[in-house]
C-alpha cells in the first residue's frame, strides 16, 4: 500500500520535478472536470451542437494557454524551492561533519517549514558549538 501511495504521489521523484507534475496533473483534472460540466450545461442549453462544439473548443484553447503559464510559474517555483530542500539537507550533512562554519541562507520565498527546520538545525549548531568549546575547556584543566 505504501508504494503505491508514494508512486501515485510521485513521492520518489526530485521536488523539482514532482511538485510541477503535481500541480499539473491537478490543474488538468479539474479543466477536464469543467469542460464536461461545461458541455453537459450547454448541451442542455442550446440545441445547435455545432455551436457547442465551437464553445468547448475555445474553452479548451484558452485552458491550455492558462495550463502553460500555471505550468511555468509552478516550474520555476520548483526549482528555487528544490535548491532550498537541498540546502537543507547540506546544512543537517555539515553540522553531522562537525564543519559548524556552513549556515546557507534561503531564497525569499522559502516555505515557512523549511524556514522553522533551519533554525532547529541552527539551534542544534550553536548548540554543539557551546559543547565542543566546554569539552575543551574540561580537556585542558585535566
Amino acid at each position: 500500500m505504501k508504494r503505491v501511495l508514494r508512486f501515485f504521489f510521485l513521492s520518489d521523484l526530485r521536488i523539482n520535478l514532482s511538485y510541477p507534475l503535481r500541480m499539473g496533473i491537478l490543474y488538468w483534472l479539474v479543466a477536464l472536470s469543467l469542460l464536461v460540466l461545461s458541455y453537459t450545461v450547454l448541451k442542455s442549453q442550446i440545441s445547435d451542437s455545432h455551436l457547442v462544439l465551437r464553445l468547448l473548443k475555445e474553452l479548451f484553447i484558452y485552458e491550455l494557454v492558462l495550463g502553460f503559464i500555471l505550468f511555468l510559474i509552478t516550474s520555476i517555483y520548483a526549482v528555487v524551492s528544490s535548491s532550498d530542500y537541498r540546502k537543507i539537507q547540506r546544512f543537517a550533512d555539515e553540522i553531522a561533519k562537525g564543519n559548524f562554519e556552513f549556515n546557507p541562507e534561503l531564497s525569499p520565498i522559502a516555505d515557512k517549514d523549511l524556514i522553522s527546520m533551519k533554525e532547529s538545525l541552527n539551534k542544534l549548531r550553536k548548540s554543539l558549538i557551546i559543547s565542543r568549546e566546554l569539552l575543551k575547556k574540561r580537556s585542558e584543566k585535566i
